[in-house]
């Protein structure tokens, strides 16, 4: 199966780190923001301390994508768009609840560059 075929979904669009959303209380979603945490398996893998998707990492707006794996069923995979290329959202960060706009939500970690948290609303992408 080729690459375009594999995508069956691509979501919002923006581009950088939107650290005000997560981080200035005069935002309307900040408190939502702020209380979101990472899963205990991401916690562990990383070796963090913290909990908070917020205490070490941003709101990073960007393109996603759901990627078809060829199964019936398929796995959760999904990718987004960050410095010219699609990156792999690692499986431990997915979580599903509602998310404030609807859209998928991904942290990064503000110094590293790694993936904290990627919430997709419970409706899906």
């Amino acid at each position: 199966m080729n690459p375009i075929a594999r995508v069956v979904l691509v979501l919002a669009l923006v581009g950088t780190v939107g650290a005000a959303d997560a981080h200035d209380g005069h935002e309307p979603h900040a408190a939502w923001f702020k209380s979101q945490t990472m899963n205990p398996a991401t916690t562990e893998r990383l070796g963090v301390h913290y909990k908070s998707c917020c205490d070490g990492g941003d709101h990073f707006k960007t393109r996603f994508r759901l990627v078809e794996d060829g199964s019936k069923y398929g796995t959760e995979t999904y990718e987004y768009w960050k410095d010219g290329q699609w990156r792999p959202i690692p499986v431990d960060i997915v979580q599903h609840k509602p998310t404030p706009d609807g859209q998928p939500v991904l942290f990064i970690e503000r110094h590293s560059g790694q993936e904290l948290c990627f919430i997709i609303d419970r409706e899906g992408i």
